[in-house]
């Protein structure tokens, strides 16, 4: 009696210490990724959601080259051509998140956008974890007036996009991006932090890459 109770207890414990162990590594895993930090930009207003879907339209593209057909797009308030992937829902998603992020009340300072890939890791014991594998953050700030010209605006803003597309080089060459067999289960979210409460603290979103 004594012999059995103690051997249930051993697989109760094996069991909790595989969890914690599986729990540690998915945490581990989850925070060791590239975080890209691009430098700030201060727009009005009225060119802000011109300039973010550029942004992040030419990051998306650069993780679903091989999942999807590119269609060029000309900005409206400057003169800068960029690829998108040609993929309705993933278009729906990345407007309906810039609209809400510029409707969002920002205060006074700087409001980065967040744009996360991650892969979903399936589990046996646990709720499938969310791996992430590299992280974008747009740092922008909204100012009343367009304070420089529309040339520094165009260069800066090519700027942007030069660190975006060069980066995918560095990205290959440290081979942090998922193979292919495991990027076609990858996912992106869109996120930033809310200075008012009644907003929430963050908007996050999920699409399947190459869909």
């Amino acid at each position: 009696s004594t012999q059995s109770t103690w051997g249930h207890s051993e697989c109760l414990f094996f069991f909790v210490f595989s969890r914690l162990i599986l729990f540690f590594l998915a945490a581990l895993m989850a925070w060791n990724y590239p975080c890209i930090s691009l430098d700030l930009l201060r727009l009005p207003l009225t060119d802000a959601k011109d300039v973010l879907r550029c942004l992040v339209h030419t990051i998306v593209f650069q993780r679903t080259l091989l999942h999807s057909l590119p269609q060029e797009v000309s900005c409206e308030s400057i003169p800068i051509t960029y690829c998108k992937s040609c993929n309705v829902d993933t278009d729906a998603i990345i407007e309906d998140r810039i609209e809400k992020y510029l409707a969002c009340p920002r205060g006074r300072g700087q409001n980065p956008l967040v744009v996360s890939f991650y892969r979903v890791q399936k589990a046996m014991f646990s709720r499938p974890q969310h791996v992430y594998w590299e992280r974008w953050i747009i740092n922008l700030e909204i100012v009343d007036t367009n304070r420089q010209s529309s040339d520094q605006m165009e260069s800066d803003v090519l700027d942007r996009m030069k660190t975006i597309i060069q980066y995918t080089d560095v990205a290959i060459k440290n081979n942090h991006v998922p193979p292919l067999s495991e990027l076609e289960q990858s996912r992106f979210e869109i996120t930033y932090e809310s200075p008012d409460p009644s907003w929430g603290t963050s908007l996050m979103e999920w699409v399947k890459l190459g869909n």
